[in-house]
């Protein structure tokens, strides 16, 4: 048996790596999705204390914007502070 960490260039992903990349992958939809449910939820409430249905858009607008722009800071972290652990 080999000693070297396999890596994905060589093709030769044990199963126990298969599983945590799988994993990995399944929580990260699993928590899009969730995040999607919570504003779809929240959206009523929030265009009611704004002050009525004509700032729905900007609701939405508001919160893809915000999550578009956190992607790359989530990203950038996660290279800096994932690959110490």
């Amino acid at each position: 048996m080999s000693t070297a960490t396999p890596t994905v260039e060589d093709g030769n992903l044990d199963h126990r790596s298969r599983m945590i990349i799988l994993v990995g992958v399944m929580s990260g939809m699993f928590l899009a999705s969730l995040e999607g449910t919570i504003i779809n939820t929240a959206l009523v409430t929030i265009t009611t204390d704004l002050g009525g249905l004509d700032k729905y858009t900007w609701v939405g607008t508001a919160y893809m914007l915000t999550s578009t722009a956190t992607t790359p800071l989530y990203g950038k972290l996660s290279d800096i502070y994932g690959r110490k652990l």
